[in-house]
């Protein structure tokens, strides 16, 4: 089971099944139509308090994470995957990069290293 916290509080987490598509089986018609209100009821509250891209770009704030430039970590952490043999398309959705942006860095050579 998986914990979760609603709205990101410290309030006491919420179990969920890991297997949730499987546990939504066992419920009811009454209760499948319960849980399916509120789950609406609270993606319309979400939808309301984020912000929508035209707001985020009157910010100053990009509306893709992965324009943002990688940190040296990051990079460090990257070039590691890729080293271990991941993917570059799943290297770059795990830390929110574009997939170009992976293949520059793999490119790059190591600081202080010139044989790299």
């Amino acid at each position: 089971m998986a914990l979760c916290e609603p709205n990101g509080s410290s309030a006491t987490p919420y179990l969920l099944p890991t297997d949730l598509p499987k546990a939504l089986n066992w419920l009811t018609v009454h209760e499948f139509d319960t849980l399916a209100k509120a789950v609406q009821i609270e993606k319309k509250k979400r939808a309301a308090s984020s912000p929508t891209d035209a707001e985020l770009r009157a910010a100053g704030e990009p509306s893709k994470p992965y324009l943002l430039k990688p940190r040296v970590g990051q990079i460090n952490a990257i070039r590691a995957a890729i080293k271990a043999g991941a993917k570059a398309t799943t290297v770059a959705k795990q830390f929110g990069v574009s997939k170009a942006t992976v293949a520059e860095i793999a490119k790059q050579p190591l600081f202080g290293n010139p044989r790299a």
